[in-house]
């Protein structure tokens, strides 16, 4: 998929990248080498000293800011890129804030994971246990693409603001021991957002089922990419 980034955006050793909400820097970590320069943007003050203490290059820049009020030069990136992150952000407000960002020609590429069905009948299961301790109406409240609708290539191409709007998708699996999988889950918007007692519920009952699946799951994965030209 990176490859696949590095292309659409020509990206060389000259190239200047913004990544919106980095996280714990998994995605900064492949594009950091094929660039020339990255601007994090960071909201969370400690994920940010994290990112710094990890990431001593000279070529990254860590900002403490939301994205909607980062204070930048206009057209000054050749890649803006989102990783698990532009959920966040109001859609028009984002890619308003992108187009004023990026050089002109410039590539904006937003990405997620998104889990594929699992074998039954342990999807049963975890349906069961989600129905039970997951309201509905915060299911749709934010999913794997919060605010955006569940189509961001159509959100691209009605904003009028980028052309050459391109989805591609990759099918991966990883397998999780309980524990993991657990902060694995405690990473997710939609999970984060759950009442404390609720959220210990759930993860109660989802630990005591993988405990009858020897201790482990293996999730299927399907990660999506949205490239688009301003």
């Amino acid at each position: 998929m990176i490859a696949d980034v590095a292309q659409a955006a020509n990206l060389n050793a000259c190239s200047r990248a913004l990544e919106i909400g980095p996280g714990t820097g998994q995605a900064t970590r492949m594009l950091e080498p094929l660039v020339g320069y990255i601007l994090a943007v960071e909201s969370g003050a400690n994920m940010a000293a994290f990112l710094r203490k990890n990431f001593p290059q000279a070529k990254l820049d860590i900002v403490v800011s939301k994205f909607e009020n980062l204070k930048a030069p206009a057209q000054s990136f050749d890649l803006i890129y989102a990783a698990q992150s532009f959920h966040w952000i109001e859609p028009q407000t984002g890619l308003q804030k992108c187009a004023e960002l990026l050089k002109p020609a410039g590539s904006l590429a937003l990405f997620w994971n998104n889990k594929r069905e699992l074998p039954e009948p342990l999807a049963q299961s975890l349906r069961e246990i989600y129905d039970l301790h997951f309201p509905e109406e915060q299911d749709k409240k934010v999913g794997i693409k919060g605010v955006m609708n569940q189509n961001p290539a159509l959100e691209l191409e009605q904003s009028g603001l980028f052309c050459q709007v391109e989805r591609k998708e990759y099918p991966w699996e990883e397998e999780y021991k309980t524990g993991k999988y657990l902060k694995l889950l405690d990473t997710y918007s939609d999970h984060i957002i759950l009442p404390k007692e609720s959220r210990a519920a759930l993860f109660s009952d989802i630990s005591a089922l993988l405990n009858t699946n020897a201790g482990r799951i293996r999730i299927p994965y399907l990660t999506e990419l949205y490239l688009a030209r301003k």
